[in-house]
């Protein structure tokens, strides 16, 4: 009987397929009765996976590498995405939640906070950047269960649960519940050098309107500011404090000293520009609108650097400041507002021919009855008559037709008709009973 060794070795992969065909079955059968139990093997989809976190790798690295460099806005595309091939990573969608936060993005941030709660109702982390999401975005009362949840689960972590605890008390305190926000701030160590418990208290008495314990904690706060950032917002808090105390020169002493730290912050400049202007330093007030209006010529900056000039009696430089913006492209609201200004700028400048042109154009945008006062004082200014309408548009008197007769209590209501004649009222005089005829004598 011939063996392999007889077989030529071309025909050996074809004999050896039709074994396998033939005798397959069997053989797998006895060999899983025969063999023990075959080792764990992945679960499909195993490589599928590794490929993924093969790709998606780089982008999580270059993430973090551009956080590392400042450039937030180009690590915020990397965690996009990273996550978009790696969507189930919590650790990576966390910190693409703070990031989003620290550059402001509030609402993309509650985006992915709400995410992660949808895989970990109870992360503390996810709770507390949720509820301060809301509170950057105004829904104070949303955002305060969120934040008293996150106080609950981080009560073992205490630099976790003292931060969950002073957003509780800002929120408390935007819905006006300050007597909670006191009790719950006074469980912290009262500690002076403490800036952000100094902080939140300053926030706390200006919202129930103690400016003084406002402008003192604030003051405390500064002193115990360790970095720019926090040195600029006690600044910030500090002069709108004052300015609303009525102390202008300490306000605008805050301002100058926040500039100084960031100086190209343009809501600084304008805040300083303003309060220069309500001390009527005009000229302080015009300089530093024009620094403003160079910086962000916006329409809002370039209408303050019209009125400080106005307020500074250069009328004909702030009319000159509101015909440019007229030039412009303005919706009707914008372009009747401007032209209302700056009528009433060429007026007080003596250009009475021009503020009549002026108002003419706001009159045509609103028919409304200030404009048609300040038309009618250009117009008078100016010499030039008052345009009476023609005669077609002129209303003729009112005269009843002819043969036509008025039935006046059909055309008057029911309870004005009297129905008997009206007279005075008298007072009835006692009456003498008829007399009778008396027995006949």
């Amino acid at each position: 009987m011939p063996t392999d060794r007889h077989i030529p070795k071309r025909l050996l992969p074809g004999v050896t397929l039709a074994l396998l065909l033939i005798l397959g079955p069997a053989v797998a059968v006895e060999a899983a009765d025969k063999q023990p139990a075959a080792p764990d093997v992945p679960a499909p989809g195993w490589f599928a996976r590794q490929l993924d976190r093969f790709r998606s790798y780089p982008h999580l690295d270059m993430a973090y590498r551009h956080i590392r460099e400042g450039k937030t806005g180009e690590a915020a595309k990397e965690f996009e995405r990273y996550l978009a091939i790696a969507p189930k990573d919590r650790k990576a969608r966390a910190d693409f939640m703070n990031l989003l936060y620290t550059m402001g993005r509030y609402a993309e941030a509650e985006k992915e906070a709400q995410t992660i709660l949808a895989a970990a109702p109870d992360d503390p982390a996810a709770l507390l950047t949720l509820g301060l999401c809301q509170l950057r975005l105004g829904e104070n009362q949303a955002a305060l269960p969120h934040l008293q949840r996150a106080l609950e689960l981080s009560a073992k972590d205490p630099k976790a649960h003292r931060f969950a605890l002073l957003s509780t008390v800002e929120a408390l305190s935007r819905l006006h519940r300050f007597q909670e926000a006191r009790t719950l701030l006074a469980t912290l160590p009262q500690d002076g050098g403490d800036y952000e418990l100094q902080f939140t208290r300053g926030v706390l008495a200006d919202a129930s309107g103690d400016r003084n314990g406002a402008r003192q904690a604030y003051a405390t706060a500064l002193a115990a500011a360790a970095t720019d950032k926090d040195r600029l917002a006690a600044l910030r808090a500090l002069a709108v404090t004052t300015a609303a105390a009525g102390d202008l020169p300490a306000a605008r002493k805050a301002l100058t000293e926040a500039l100084g730290i960031a100086p190209n912050a343009s809501d600084l400049l304008r805040q300083q520009a303003v309060l220069a202007n309500r001390a009527k330093d005009y000229a302080e007030a015009v300089r530093l609108g024009r620094q403003l209006v160079d910086r962000e010529p916006s329409l809002a900056n370039r209408e303050f650097l019209a009125t400080a000039l106005a307020s500074a009696k250069d009328y004909a430089g702030a009319a000159d400041v509101l015909r440019r913006a007229l030039t412009e492209t303005l919706d009707t609201d914008a372009r009747y507002r401007l032209s209302m200004h700056l009528g009433l700028l060429l007026l007080e400048a003596n250009q009475a021919e021009a503020a009549a042109e002026v108002l003419t154009k706001a009159v045509a945008l609103r028919r409304e009855p200030l404009a048609l006062l300040r038309l009618s004082r250009a117009l008078e200014r100016s010499g030039r008559p008052r345009r009476r309408p023609p005669p077609s548009a002129r209303r003729a008197p009112w005269t009843p037709p002819p043969k036509h007769s008025w039935n006046w209590p059909r055309c008057l209501p029911k309870a004005t008709i009297p129905t008997k004649p009206s007279r005075p009222w008298t007072r009835p005089w006692p009456t003498r009973p008829p007399r009778t005829a008396g027995p006949a004598s």
